[in-house]
């Protein structure tokens, strides 16, 4: 197995992001970022709002802290963001599979199908004697993964896979060898007010439920410990039987109890009343660290993990992007298209004009006057059908771009306005527009630059403070609809640490 040097995974949790850096498949760096520091209210779900450049600033200082540099990251996801469903389909070949998972799935979830990202496996079982496909179909609503891939590339982390967390905290347990390959499991998630079940067979999760046990932590104290292990209890109750109802085929043989504090009390209480043997681990133990307890550390361990442990299944969430066309790119190319374009017409015209004139005249007149007109021909002669065609498709493409180019645009105004909202201390490396293919839409524009104080943490503060002037400024506002940092981090240019940030306007 080819493993690479280091590995960063990232998860995001209900209070916090949890990323560890691993090496050899071992957890090196372990730390979390919250969504709030000190006494300040929690940003909640306005993280993937307007509060997102600030929690951008608070990663990057931490992946400072730490010593970490910009990367690629893998991303795991909290199942409350994910929509997880099985079904069974009729056995077919596996070129029919995804058009029938994309019919029978708009069944199972309350959106459109064009709205999400998803992913399924496919596995095949024998019912009454018949094949029957089962499908376990993973998906997540696009504007929200978008959200989140957009915080962490602000914070300079790009994305590379997005996965649910169940699936992170799977590989994980499969490299310490602890999921039997044989068996049908359950894996049992009890933090202090969450819980989650997720049901394993043959190393592919066939049910994933989160329950929340208590609606706050500030309550919690001893008197209750025995009403929480009960609610939890009685979750796995509900949660088992509606798995026996809907696969008779399949049985829990064996649980894996994952808890914060040592299970040994609450892996004895299920083992009794479920009948079920019970086999109990904590987050320490297999972090091989005692000063991490939080079970999310496991999910940000194990989305890290997926280049060096073989897994039986694949939820890839992640969606590829299309990189804009810059300035140059656009207008240069399609001014130098049209020249090529006018040479090319007049050709094409003499070419077809030449093809008339001699299949018109090689009936009646004689050889010589075909060869005197072969002569005025010269090299257009030899040209065949399947060229003529050819080149009447490239032409017209040709002029079909020069077609789309805009002759006149806003840039001016705002090339006008951007000076006098740069805070001191900022400059403009270069501006990118990208324009749209066609007139109803309006161009967009990108620009990069620099930051440099004496304060490192005040550069990042200045780079906010341009964004909300961008925003704040009515002929910006009114004109673009989205104005986004889309990245920023710390250089060092000239001997100097500055900030290099990238806006997008559109």
């Amino acid at each position: 197995m080819k493993k690479s040097e280091k590995h960063l995974g990232v998860f995001w949790g209900h209070k916090s992001i949890y990323l560890v850096e691993s090496s050899q498949e071992n957890p090196q760096k372990i730390f979390s970022v919250p969504f709030f520091q000190g006494d300040q209210e929690p940003m909640g779900a306005d993280i993937l709002g307007v509060a997102g450049s600030s929690f951008a600033v608070l990663i990057q200082e931490s992946l400072r802290t730490n010593k970490i540099s910009p990367c690629t990251v893998n991303l795991s996801l909290s199942t409350k963001d994910i929509i997880f469903r099985s079904f069974v389909i009729p056995w077919m070949s596996s070129s029919e599979i995804r058009a029938v998972v994309e019919f029978e799935g708009s069944k199972y979830v309350p959106f459109a199908l064009e709205e999400l990202s998803y992913s399924y496996h496919a596995s095949t079982f024998i019912d009454d004697g018949t094949k029957r496909i089962r499908i376990i179909f993973v998906a997540i609503k696009k504007d929200t993964l978008e959200e989140y891939i957009k915080v962490l590339e602000q914070a300079s982390l790009e994305v590379d896979l997005t996965e649910p967390a169940s699936l992170s905290l799977m590989r994980a347990l499969t490299l310490k060898n602890l999921i039997p390959q044989d068996q049908t499991v359950a894996i049992l998630e009890k933090s202090e007010v969450a819980g989650r079940i997720t049901i394993v067979d043959q190393g592919v999760p066939q049910f994933v439920r989160e329950v929340l046990l208590k609606s706050s932590s500030s309550d919690l104290g001893e008197e209750n410990s025995d009403d929480l292990a009960f609610n939890f209890l009685k979750e796995i109750r509900i949660s088992l039987d509606y798995f026996n109802r809907q696969d008779k085929h399949l049985e829990v043989k064996k649980i894996i109890l994952i808890t914060e504090n040592p299970p040994e009390s609450l892996s004895k209480y299920l083992e009794s009343d479920l009948a079920i043997p019970v086999v109990a681990f904590s987050a320490q133990s297999i972090l091989g660290d005692e000063n991490f307890s939080e079970i999310d550390f496991l999910n940000a361990y194990g989305v890290g993990l997926n280049d060096d442990v073989n897994s039986q299944v694949a939820f890839s969430l992640s969606q590829k992007k299309i990189k804009p066309l810059s300035l140059a790119d656009v207008s240069i190319k399609n001014i130098a298209n049209f020249k090529v374009s006018i040479i090319s017409v007049i050709i094409f015209i003499l070419v077809i004009a030449g093809v008339f004139i001699f299949s018109n005249k090689v009936l009646a007149e004689p050889k010589s006057k075909i060869e005197g007109l072969n002569q005025e021909l010269g090299s257009f002669k030899d040209f065949s059908t399947e060229s003529l065609k050819k080149q009447n498709q490239e032409i017209s493409l040709k002029l079909t771009g020069f077609k789309n180019v805009q002759m006149r645009n806003e840039v001016a105004s705002f090339l006008k306005i951007i000076p006098g909202l740069l805070p001191e201390g900022t400059w403009i490396k270069d501006f990118n527009l990208v324009f749209p293919k066609t007139s109803e839409k309006r161009l967009a524009l990108n620009f990069s630059g620099y930051v440099y104080s004496e304060n490192i943490n005040e550069q990042f503060r200045v780079v906010n403070k341009l964004l909300e002037s961008l925003k704040a400024n009515k002929g910006f506002s009114e004109y673009f609809e989205n104005i986004d940092l889309k990245k920023m981090n710390s250089e060092r240019l000239h001997n100097h640490e500055v900030t290099f940030f990238k806006v997008q306007c559109q």
